[in-house]
């Protein structure tokens, strides 16, 4: 979420969508997020948007997610860790992002594709894998098995 709140506060109508993120979730197990506060995307023009993914594809080439993802917990294997950033460096090189709709569906577009309307499913996205690193630091401080890999990162890591 640290990302979402990246550019809002230069904005001056953007009170109300930074107290929507600091709410964060309030499950314990893992669930798609179906939508994004609605404040969030309100607040950030396409811009600024656009600008921000740019930020977090290069992090991401760099491979971010590998070394947010730490060591492994109970259930998991370091080649599976391993498979899984490498494939979101890889698909970050391509210049792919993962989209996920109000269904659930998966799909993956080229960051120079994206429009407007992707907005919402692209935070959705994006907030998935935040929620599945913060379970997982959780799941680090009780000694607890992994939480289940969200099933963009779950395709990734089995093929």
């Amino acid at each position: 979420m640290r990302y979402l709140l990246s550019y809002a506060p230069h904005r001056s109508n953007c009170a109300y969508c930074i107290e929507d993120c600091k709410a964060g979730p309030t499950s314990e197990n893992f669930t798609y997020p179906k939508s994004v506060p609605s404040g969030i995307l309100k607040c950030m023009g396409w811009e600024e948007f656009e600008q921000m993914e740019r930020q977090q594809l290069r992090e991401r080439r760099e491979g971010k997610l590998r070394r947010a993802l730490g060591v492994t917990l109970p259930g998991e294997t370091t080649e599976q860790l391993d498979r899984i950033g490498e494939q979101d460096r890889r698909r970050a090189e391509q210049g792919l992002v993962p989209l996920i709709d109000r269904d659930g569906t998966i799909s993956y577009k080229h960051i120079d594709d994206l429009c407007r309307h992707d907005m919402n499913v692209r935070t959705v996205a994006e907030r998935v894998v935040v929620d599945w690193l913060k379970q997982r630091v959780e799941s680090r401080k009780q000694g607890s098995d992994a939480p289940p890999i969200p099933a963009h990162l779950r395709w990734i890591s089995e093929n």
